[in-house]
């Protein structure tokens, strides 16, 4: 029985069938289409600490922007985040 929270299945839906008749571009974009679905997963973290920690940069280096790029959360000596963005 497959487990239903499984986000690897076995097969994607209809690119057996697509390959057993020749159909390569079918059974390409099907694939390509389920690649799309599994990197537009929402995807909710929470991190916390004391202040002055570097949750802040930490957070900046996750999205991969520095903390002075524009729309980075603001970073400094004293406590400079309060509110959740």
């Amino acid at each position: 029985m497959e487990d239903p929270d499984d986000s690897c299945p076995e097969e994607i839906p209809g690119v057996k069938e697509a390959l057993k008749n020749n159909d390569t571009a079918g059974a390409a974009k099907r694939i390509k289409e389920y690649l799309e679905k599994q990197t537009n997963v929402s995807l909710n973290i929470a991190i916390t600490g004391e202040s002055g920690a570097g949750k802040s940069t930490f957070i900046n280096a996750f999205r991969g922007i520095k903390n002075r790029d524009e729309g980075a959360a603001p970073t400094g000596v004293t406590e400079t985040t309060s509110e959740v963005t």
